[in-house]
């Protein structure tokens, strides 16, 4: 196993790129094997001065790791120091507002408190509280239905059966509003 890693390495190596990925490099691999891969790595890096980004859920590969980042569902979801222990990644993430602002909860908190899936948020005391709501449509006792033209848009009366604004042919169906 060991040879053929640093083989695909190698070839690798011979395009000169400027980072190396490896997709669970050591998985397949005993410990002694894995540690001189991981040691191979560390030399490719320092020598030749390209950047590694690995993907694994190997213990000892991400002690070996400068930045850890948690990826779920192609999202960032957390970062983590060097201290990661991967069986236990609640005690280590550092959640990321992401460039859209958006705050990706870890599914496993989710799962411990009944997976909500709408919150309300607060501050107090500088920090941000979120609060699961249970049943969302405590917000919507005004929803009221409508009737809208299926080709433009706009609101039509229950009655009308052609859109006074573009003179289509009102098919009654409702939305909510």
């Amino acid at each position: 196993g060991g040879e053929k890693k640093r083989a695909a390495i190698a070839t690798t190596l011979i395009t000169n790129p400027r980072i190396l990925i490896g997709d669970e490099p050591t998985g397949d691999l005993d410990v002694v094997t894995a540690e001189s891969i991981l040691d191979l790595f560390d030399r490719i890096n320092e020598e030749l001065g390209i950047a590694l980004c690995i993907v694994t859920h190997s213990q000892q590969v991400a002690a070996r790791a400068d930045r850890i980042l948690e990826i779920s569902d192609g999202i960032i979801i957390g970062r983590h120091g060097k201290e990661v222990i991967l069986r236990n990644l609640d005690q280590s993430r550092l959640l990321e507002i992401d460039r859209q602002d958006r705050l990706a909860i870890p599914k496993e908190i989710l799962q411990n408190i009944d997976n909500p899936t709408h919150f309300t948020a607060s501050t107090k005391d500088g920090k941000i509280i979120l609060n699961p709501v249970f049943d969302p449509n405590i917000y919507n006792n005004d929803v009221q239905e409508v009737i809208t033209c299926s080709v433009c848009g706009k609101l039509v009366k229950d009655e009308a059966r052609f859109c006074d604004k573009c003179g289509s042919t009102i098919t009654n169906k409702k939305g909510k509003k």
